[in-house]
């Protein structure tokens, strides 16, 4: 035998929320009300102002007798379906969504059926590719094509490929850049480390921050591999945009524009800061560290901080902290306009306060 199943929770939530809507609807129209009877006489267009705020107030009061008469319809279904239940064979349901019966199986294999959310592999295709771009030339071609082969078509696969054609161009400016080739270039084993970084945390980041200056770009190759730096950082910016504006969890265009702004900083700061971090530590061991050392350590530290950040919070990295800080802001902001609407209202009854006393003061002296 077929069963209904009616989700009462669900109907008393809605019956309850549209109540409240009906008493919020009357409360405003209430004031509207209030302030066009209390309108001064000296304002001009007095008259069409009152005309409009009566239609105002009839508006809004028809709309909050409409809602309240839902509300009651919505209590009523659920208190029916409730009471007879057992005549009509439904079952009332807490806390699920209603469903109809359906004879293609079970209530579990529906519920095995279902859609889970995708979980992330330890271990991508694309940190494969990250990896490999850091051997030199070589490596960087090969994150192309391999980010070509194994991502598939898609919008962001075509935004992670041409972001490894940016970091390609960068490799290839800093070999041209140099006044005869050296082989070492094609495997990233060319530059060391050690010789141009200081041994201080802060000092290698002062060193990081210089080569993205164009001014510090003495050839046509330098000036090239920063242009490409900075490409390659505004295309981490698309990357991060893309996945917030196609995240169905953001509802608002201002919370996805933050949310893009602080996680494209936050992954920039922490590549330029890794780096220096894991150059100055070679430096003041005294280890000769080329740049595929370097470069590999960072997408590897990046990689543990994420999966790490992952596993307790759901967030990488850049997520976690943009959304805390987005997130306490907001709470300060909140709180702060709670604190300025307190303020105003304390001031605007001491006003009416003291108005009325001076009124009253001014009356206690006029001519008889």
């Amino acid at each position: 035998m077929s069963k209904i199943c009616v989700n009462t929770e669900y109907l008393e939530q809605q019956w309850q929320q549209l109540e409240k809507v009906a008493r919020e609807l009357q409360n405003i129209s209430e004031e509207v009300s209030y302030v066009n009877h209390n309108l001064s006489w000296q304002i001009s267009s007095r008259s069409q102002i009152k005309a409009k705020l009566n239609d105002y107030s009839a508006y809004i009061g028809t709309m909050q007798s409409r809602t309240g008469g839902l509300s009651a319809a919505l209590q009523s279904v659920s208190q029916q379906y409730q009471n007879t239940e057992k005549k009509l064979g439904a079952v009332a349901i807490k806390g699920e969504s209603t469903q109809r019966p359906d004879t293609s199986g079970t209530t579990q294999e529906k519920e095995e059926n279902e859609e889970k959310p995708e979980k992330k592999p330890l271990w991508s295709w694309s940190d494969t590719w990250k990896l490999a771009g850091q051997f030199g030339i070589t490596g960087a071609t090969v994150a192309v094509i391999g980010e070509l082969i194994t991502g598939g078509r898609s919008v962001k696969n075509g935004l992670k490929t041409g972001k490894n054609i940016l970091s390609l161009i960068e490799k290839i400016g800093k070999a041209a850049s140099k006044p005869s080739f050296d082989w070492r270039t094609l495997f990233g084993f060319d530059q060391a480390i050690t010789d141009a970084s200081s041994k201080t945390l802060f000092g290698a980041i002062g060193d990081e921050l210089k080569k993205l200056k164009f001014s510090n770009a003495k050839t046509v190759g330098d000036k090239i591999s920063v242009g490409a730096k900075w490409a390659g950082y505004a295309m981490t910016g698309i990357l991060t945009a893309y996945d917030n504006f196609t995240d169905e969890e953001n509802s608002t265009f201002g919370r996805k524009l933050a949310e893009t702004i602080g996680e494209t900083t936050v992954k920039i700061a922490e590549g330029i800061v890794l780096k220096a971090a894991i150059g100055a530590t070679c430096a003041a061991l005294g280890v000769g560290a080329p740049a595929v050392v370097i470069g590999g350590a960072v997408v590897l530290a990046t990689w543990g901080i994420d999966k790490a950040m992952e596993h307790f919070t759901e967030k990488n990295f850049a997520e976690f902290v943009s959304d805390t800080v987005l997130d306490t802001g907001k709470a300060m902001i909140d709180k702060a306009g709670e604190m300025i609407k307190n303020v105003g209202a304390t001031a605007k009854k001491a006003g009416d306060a003291i108005g009325g006393w001076w009124k009253s003061f001014g009356r206690s002296f006029a001519p008889a």
